[in-house]
């Protein structure tokens, strides 16, 4: 796994070296089950394929919860600030967050 994920980061700053117009951004998400009445927060860089595979049954963590509902995404540059705003909005609660960041709505 550890050489993966240094595959990946490799990869994605070689991206930003060769082709500045190709630099991935990467989207925070917060997801709702009506079923479980819980919120999930996680972080990808296609929110379509993941929501996907969360309605699908495909992620351990959310497979009793199906149907998920987007509430909120939230686009970063790049993986390691999705990973830190990840951990603040769990921190903070996502049901928190949301309120928090209603902006006048």
């Amino acid at each position: 796994m550890a050489g993966l994920t240094r595959f990946g980061m490799w990869m994605s700053s070689r991206l930003r070296r060769d082709h500045p117009e190709k630099i991935m951004a990467y989207i925070v998400y917060i997801l709702y089950s009506q079923k479980r009445s819980r919120y999930y927060v996680s972080q990808t860089d296609n929110i379509k394929k993941r929501l996907e595979r969360h309605n699908n049954g495909l992620v351990p963590s959310t497979k009793g919860g199906s149907p998920w509902q987007l509430m909120k995404t939230l686009e970063v540059a790049s993986r390691s600030e999705a990973l830190k705003l990840e951990r603040k909005i769990k921190k903070r609660g996502a049901k928190r967050f949301i309120e928090d960041n209603q902006f006048g709505v």
